[in-house]
C-alpha cells in the first residue's frame, strides 16, 4: 500500500446578483461520478500549484488560489489518496480541458450532484467561507472581494 499526494481545487465565480456558483466536472474514470478537479502534484510542484494546473488541465478554466480548505483521503485498489482542496476563483476559460463534462452550479445544485460526502463537506466550508468574505469578514492583507 503507498501514499499517493494530489491536489484538487473548487472553483467559484459569481453570477450577476453576486450568488457562488462552483464548478463542478464528472470523473474521468466513471462519468457517472460528479466531483471536483483533482489530480497528482507532479514532483517540485506545491499542491496549490498542482490544485490550480489540474483545474486547468481538466476543464481549461483559469483560477487562483484563495484558501486552503482540507485535505480528504480515500482509498483506491491498493492506495491511500490524500487530496489537498483549495478554493479557487474564476478568472476565465481558455480551452475545452479534457473533454469531461463541467457545469456551474449553485451550492444547492452541487449538493444535489456531487457523489462523495467528502467533497459535499468541502463545498459547505467554501460557502461559509465565501459569506464570511461578502460580510466583511476577517481581512486579508487589505484586499478587497
Amino acid at each position: 500500500m503507498s501514499d499517493v499526494a494530489e491536489a484538487g481545487g473548487i472553483v467559484v465565480r459569481y453570477d450577476d446578483a453576486g450568488t457562488p456558483q462552483f464548478l463542478v466536472v464528472t470523473a474521468k474514470d466513471d462519468p457517472a461520478h460528479w466531483i471536483f478537479p483533482k489530480g497528482h502534484i507532479e514532483h517540485g510542484e506545491s499542491a496549490e500549484d498542482a490544485a490550480v494546473r489540474e483545474v486547468l488541465e481538466e476543464t481549461g478554466i483559469q483560477a487562483t488560489p484563495q484558501t486552503y480548505l482540507d485535505t480528504t483521503q480515500f482509498s483506491l485498489h491498493e492506495d491511500v489518496i490524500r487530496v489537498a482542496f483549495y478554493l479557487l476563483l474564476y478568472c476565465r476559460s481558455v480551452g475545452s480541458g479534457e473533454g469531461r463534462s463541467i457545469r456551474w452550479c449553485t451550492c444547492d445544485e452541487a449538493l444535489a450532484l456531487l457523489s462523495f460526502e467528502d467533497t459535499k463537506t468541502l463545498l459547505r466550508r467554501s460557502l461559509e467561507l465565501i459569506r464570511i468574505e461578502q460580510q466583511g469578514g476577517p481581512s486579508h492583507g487589505g484586499q478587497t472581494g
